[in-house]
């Protein structure tokens, strides 16, 4: 289950297919950022996994990191990454990943907040839903 508040759509790793694509939410699952307005009502979805499937979540600061030359990261460029070590360990994927972002920012300090979170399931023999 998932709730992104106000964060960008965490990625699904299917890595039978090598694919990696953003999770969809339905109109309204998305909702503002966590604090912004006291008792609002987040909304849920559900994410089917397959065996070896993976799901990594992530705030702005990652897609928003630049450049020396004021390019942006973005989240295009991180799916790439992602889909580029589809077959690692979440726990390496999530280091390797850092590791792409300072050498594109050329730099070890960020001016924004990065965090990367995965979750991959290991033990399943069959698709479960969280």
């Amino acid at each position: 289950m998932s709730t992104n508040a106000g964060h960008p759509r965490p990625l699904h790793i299917r890595r039978s297919q090598g694919v990696v694509e953003p999770i969809l939410f339905r109109k309204g699952a998305s909702g503002p950022a966590l604090g912004i307005f006291p008792g609002y009502p987040f909304l849920s979805e559900e994410c089917p996994l397959a065996p070896g499937d993976a799901i990594l979540a992530f705030t702005d600061g990652v897609t928003e990191i630049t450049a020396p030359n004021g390019e942006l990261f973005g989240e295009e460029r991180l799916r790439e990454a992602v889909r580029q070590r589809v077959d690692l360990p979440i726990e390496d994927i999530l280091d390797q990943i850092l590791g792409e972002m300072r050498a594109f920012s050329a730099t070890t300090t960020f001016e924004d907040d990065v965090c990367l979170v995965g979750v991959e399931e290991l033990w399943a023999t069959e698709e479960v839903t969280y």
